[in-house]
């Protein structure tokens, strides 16, 4: 009689095709896995399912083993004893936990939150959780018609669509005429139809889920409209469709629903709740109204402000009842600064708007406070649409805004925690990136660019944030190895460039910053790029004394400005900015000159009043006219205390006593603003330095000067202070070492600059103390 050989236990397994039937067991898993995120995407299903059932799957795996082992072979086996208990009670254990298991990731669909109004009404609100949001981005439709009459349809769709969409606290859209400001980034005309590839690009820039894309043709009598929903993780179109009709408020009707149906099942949170008003009770119910707000629209795009004027006017003759009409035609009029003319249609908006949507009525009574100043309505009435909608960036950003001019940075740093907490991440991480580095909490930025660069893995490679932080810390030839291999992988960003000139300029190395700015005017694509260049050219020759160089730039800088703003526009925000290089120059005269012809006194009184009070006060400021400073600060303290805040009026103090030669109580006011304010102490380092040397605290001077050198070792300026405090100190050789450096910053200084001149007083002193 043979031995029969008996098979291994890898071989026994085999033939009892326990591998093969394994195998179709994790197959079966991972196809119904496919399908639940699938239902999650696509119904909204709570996303703890796939947890759950994963959960069930892992724990019937001995129940699945010991069946496979047991019954894989072909033919039957009997159960054995222990398979009955084994199996039955492994099902009843899986379903447990997975029906009555935490597993950690299921979130409520909303949060009831209450507040109180400015009328003390009290308001509770379901507000939807960041899972159960949607942010869409909405193209242009291309017009295949042929007829440029119709043009205009294809911001109107987007523009009604947007209005429409964000009745639902679960959208959050942005329409064309924002998308297209991004155009310029990707070299686009934003007047012309861009590719698919830029479309997903200036999406995923928005941080959108998904965007909407389509054209129009003619049918008969009629249009054809083909319109798509792209998801934006890989540009799938997950929604397609086609309508034929003339009734662009039947389209835009038709087509919300069908989206909010494609996103949103009925069991998902708010749907009993949802207002949805007709669409032409969004903006106008007078269809050759609303072409007209549109192609009024289009026309301030590009900065037609007279035409966009007579056609926003020629809506509202239309429908006088139109809130958005007087919306715009207000921001008509702020933009030329008929500040009556903007109060008037802002109020008379606000009289119309309240049918309005909620969202609608909150950004039109911002506005009003905005065009009123006031501040502190403006701050609660944010304060309220963040919590309200928890979901829209505007009041995280316009608050934020706020806090830092105010330089209440602990504050902005709250709001931008709360934006990343309610699902703002990539904006904010930015922002909470360059805030933390203002105030030099450099551990807190770096650990807000790692969440964002983890979030975002392709952004975080092309963000420049990290030699931002490395130059802030004084880290300046690794932060310039940085953007010198960031440029390699970006030749198209300017900002780059900018950077690198940034950083040449603080280490002296004219020549190299110069050969940067060209780079960057190479590779600018709009001329609002080309201004940036041009306003960092301004400090670049300043740093060299060349003054001269200074007011010809200026001049490109204003020619090229105006090609996309209005002149008013321009004026009022860089004629007070450039106000210190005519005193340098010398050219006092010459800025007075220029203030009246800009904001004459017998127009538009009340705002040109502003302006000259604030050029009074700077200018006191700067020349350092002891006898009319407070006067001038007084006339212009009410705006002042209201854009930067009250905590101003210690700066203001702080001149004062300078100016009176009260250096102790000067420093004093200017410590307490610093401390009350978070301002990192290099902002004020001129005028503390100052005090310090005329106290004859020197080590105290030449401390806070060594801060500023840490991040800028050629400032010019504070190289000056470092130098006289050496001199007054009896200190000559320090003081030469210093002096010298500074005059070869200087070497081709112009001889109408004064600081210049201040430097070859002071340097001709030194220089005799032998």
């Amino acid at each position: 009689m043979s031995d029969q050989v008996k098979p291994s236990f890898f071989q026994e397994l085999w033939n009892r095709r326990f591998f093969q039937f394994l195998a179709t067991y994790i197959a079966v898993c991972w196809g119904i896995v496919q399908f639940l995120l699938f239902a999650v995407e696509r119904y909204q299903w709570d996303n703890s399912v796939i947890e759950k059932f994963l959960l069930f799957a892992i724990i019937m795996l001995p129940a699945v083993l010991v069946f496979i082992y047991n019954h894989g072979r072909a033919g039957d086996d009997e159960w054995k004893p222990y398979e009955k208990i084994l199996v039955p009670g492994n099902l009843l254990v899986a379903i447990g936990a997975a029906m009555f298991v935490n597993v950690g990731t299921s979130e409520a669909k909303s949060e009831r939150i209450s507040l109180v109004t400015d009328e003390g009404e009290t308001i509770i609100r379901e507000v939807p959780n960041v899972q159960f949001t949607n942010r869409i981005a909405l193209f242009p439709l291309e017009n295949k018609t042929g007829d440029e009459s119709l043009d205009w349809l294809s911001h109107g769709f987007p523009i009604l669509a947007d209005a429409d969409m964000e009745q639902d606290m679960r959208v959050i859209s942005v329409e064309s005429d924002n998308l297209s400001q991004s155009y310029a980034s990707y070299n686009q005309d934003r007047n012309e139809e861009i590719s698919l590839g830029t479309k997903l690009s200036i999406t995923r820039d928005r941080y959108a889920d998904h965007f909407v894309t389509g054209s129009f043709t003619k049918e008969g009598d009629g249009i054809r409209w083909n319109i798509e929903l792209r998801r934006t993780k890989d540009s799938k179109v997950v929604l397609e469709k086609e309508y034929i009709g003339n009734d662009m408020y039947q389209l835009v009707d038709q087509y919300s629903s069908d989206i909010h149906n494609y996103l949103y099942s009925a069991e998902v949170f708010g749907e009993e709740d949802l207002i949805d008003l007709p669409v032409e009770s969004l903006i106008s119910d007078n269809i050759e109204a609303y072409e007209y707000f549109v192609k009024a629209k289009l026309a301030l795009r590009e900065n037609k402000i007279d035409e966009a004027k007579e056609l926003m006017d020629k809506a509202i003759s239309l429908d006088p009842n139109c809130a958005e009409c007087y919306t715009y035609k207000g921001l008509l009029h702020n933009v030329t600064q008929d500040i009556e003319a903007t109060q008037k249609a802002i109020k008379k908006a606000g009289e119309l708007s309240s049918k309005l949507p909620e969202r609608q009525q909150l950004f039109l009574k911002s506005l009003q406070y905005q065009v009123n100043f006031q501040a502190d309505k403006s701050k609660r009435l944010l304060t309220r649409w963040m919590k309200l909608y928890p979901h829209d960036s505007k009041p995280y950003f316009d608050l934020m805004a706020m806090n830092k001019v105010a330089r209440n940075y602990d504050k902005a740093k709250e709001i931008g925690e709360l934006a990343i907490k309610n699902g703002h991440e990539g904006r904010f991480f930015t922002e909470m990136t360059q805030l933390c580095m203002s105030t030099k909490d450099f551990e807190k930025a770096e650990y807000y660019l790692k969440e964002f660069s983890e979030r975002y893995p392709e952004k975080g490679k092309e963000s420049s944030l990290l030699g931002d932080i490395l130059s802030k810390q004084g880290k300046l030839k690794e932060a310039e190895s940085f953007y010198e291999e960031v440029s390699i992988f970006n030749p198209d960003d300017h900002s780059i460039f900018l950077k690198i000139a940034d950083l040449a300029n603080k280490q002296g190395n004219f020549e190299k910053a110069k050969v940067n700015y060209n780079e960057a005017l190479k590779v600018a694509n709009t001329a609002r790029d080309t201004v940036g260049v041009l306003f960092n050219k301004l400090g670049h020759y300043e740093r060299q004394g060349k003054i001269d160089s200074v007011f010809v730039t200026m001049t490109e800088h204003e020619k090229m400005s105006l090609k996309y703003t209005q002149p008013f526009i321009y004026n009022a925000t860089t004629l007070m900015q450039f106000m210190p290089y005519y005193i340098y120059a010398g050219k006092e005269a010459e800025f007075e000159k220029e203030l009246t012809e800009k904001f004459p006194l017998d127009k538009n009184v009340m705002q040109n009043g502003i302006f000259h009070n604030i050029a009074k006060h700077l200018k006191s400021t700067f020349t350092k006219d002891k006898e009319n400073y407070w006067d001038n600060y007084l006339k212009a303290k009410p705006i002042l205390i209201q854009s930067i805040g009250p905590d101003y009026e210690l700066v203001a103090q702080g001149m004062k006593h300078q100016f009176e030669g009260e250096y102790e109580m000067s420093n004093e006011n200017l410590k307490k603003y610093v401390d009350s304010t978070d301002t990192p102490l290099e902002d004020m380092a001129e005028l503390i330095a100052e005090n310090y040397i005329e106290l004859k605290q020197f080590d105290e001077c030449l401390e806070i000067c060594n801060e500023v050198l840490k991040t800028d070792p050629k400032n010019h300026k504070i190289l000056y202070f470092v130098a006289l405090t050496h001199h007054r100190n009896n200190d000559s050789a320090k003081a030469k070492k210093a002096m010298n450096e500074l005059m070869s910053l200087y070497k081709d200084a112009d001889e109408n600059y004064t600081l210049y001149q201040r430097a070859k007083e002071l340097n001709d002193l030194i220089q005799s103390d032998g």
